[in-house]
């Protein structure tokens, strides 16, 4: 049990240690700047026309 308690924490840390990354990756990249891909807005126009 304590085996299964432990790797559920080191799980959880994990989860999050990513979660802050992303936030910190969108505050430096908001997702509606334009890069070399385009933009999220004009591609979800684009996908909700299909």
């Amino acid at each position: 049990m304590l085996e299964v308690a432990l790797k559920a924490l080191l799980r959880e840390h994990r989860e999050a240690e990513v979660d802050r990354a992303d936030v910190r990756a969108y505050g430096e990249q908001p997702v509606e700047l334009p890069d070399e891909w385009g933009d999220v807005a004009s591609f979800l126009d684009a996908a909700g026309k299909l």
